[in-house]
């Protein structure tokens, strides 16, 4: 037995005479883990990292209590299904192994809080991984993806990713932003998602009971769903440049809402209940295909600001309606023009 080896059997039997919870047996040259450490059923914090371990035993199951597992520096090429028995792991570390394959036995670690395999050799994250219903911080710098599964948006804890010198592709790029700009609306109440190749709006925003400013712009949404209706205290809402059809009527719940900008969008209708956005003050129809103003539009009182740049607006006239929200008012103040608007 050599220093090192030694060393670490001290250790081992500190832990064990005095119940420790953590043991740490990193830079100890080791090239397997001692059997004696699968005895030690109590560790919460198991720590070899700088070792020269290939395998990780099946005993491994036998430490459930274990909260943080610390491998950096080993010479892992894959990790055992009894890793699954470790359900109270919040912390695991396997930076600079020699994986190639993301271990799926990973993603039924139900508890998991922080995952670190950077400087590994992954091509894949799997779709699985939204598993990780918990994970709060995801490291794969330094590996070989080049792109990341949609089911990365259903982690609705995760608050940090680090993708660095990896090759990824546009779309996972805007996949990751979006991951953390709506972790981040949690706290600033603001989410800019434009231009991220949004096809449908994530779940998790509608969550979002505290957002106050959402921004859209240029994304394939064609739809809207209802539970935008969800977010009642919105004062902005913007989702310029997108194919959207339709306003739903859940959106006219939001009675907080200051800002509505529609421009550049499909839709060919605004809808009378838009009088139930009293605190409206701006409102953007830029090149859309509305043709026609719901006479309730001046049952706005605080309305000030309307852009109509491009419409093909028959009632009121577009020379009216670019004159401003007075003269749109002072059309419709007309008897006979209110009658024409209410047909």
């Amino acid at each position: 037995m050599n220093i090192l080896e030694k060393k670490a059997y001290e250790r081992i039997e500190q832990v064990k005479n005095e119940r420790l919870k953590e043991l740490d047996l990193g830079g100890l040259a080791l090239t397997s883990i001692p059997a004696e450490v699968f005895e030690l059923e109590w560790l919460e914090i198991l720590r070899l990292h700088f070792n020269r371990i290939n395998i990780i035993p099946t005993e491994i199951a036998q430490l459930t209590q274990l909260k943080e597992l610390n491998l950096v520096v080993n010479q892992l090429t894959d990790l055992p299904d009894a890793l699954a028995q470790l359900q109270q792991l919040e912390r695991l570390n396997l930076t600079s192994n020699q994986l190639t394959n993301f271990p799926e036995v990973i993603t039924q670690l139900s508890q998991l809080k922080s995952l670190s395999i950077e400087h590994n050799q992954l091509t894949v994250i799997p779709e699985s991984i939204d598993n990780l219903k918990e994970l709060a911080l995801l490291n794969i710098t330094a590996n070989k993806v080049q792109s990341l599964p949609a089911s990365l948006l259903n982690l609705h804890q995760l608050e940090h990713i680090f993708a660095e010198e990896n090759a990824l592709d546009e779309a996972s790029q805007k996949l990751m932003s979006c991951r953390i700009k709506i972790s981040e609306a949690r706290e600033n109440h603001q989410l800019d998602l434009t231009d991220l190749g949004l096809q449908t709006i994530p779940s998790e925003v509608y969550q979002l009971t505290n957002l106050e400013k959402l921004c859209l712009d240029k994304n394939p949404i064609k739809d809207l769903d209802k539970a935008i209706g969800n977010l009642t205290n919105l004062k902005e809402l913007s989702f310029k440049h997108a194919p959207i059809h339709q306003l739903p009527q859940a959106l006219f719940q939001l009675d907080q809402l200051e800002i509505l900008n529609i421009c550049q969008t499909k839709i060919k209708e605004l809808p009378s209940e838009i009088n139930q956005l009293k605190k409206l003050r701006q409102l953007g129809l830029e090149n859309t295909e509305i043709t026609h103003l719901p006479y309730t539009i001046t049952q706005l009182p605080h309305l000030r600001k309307i852009e109509v740049k491009g419409l093909l607006l028959q009632m009121p006239p577009i020379q009216v309606a670019m004159d401003g929200v007075e003269a749109i008012r002072s059309w419709f103040e007309n008897d006979q023009n209110t009658m024409s608007a209410v047909k």
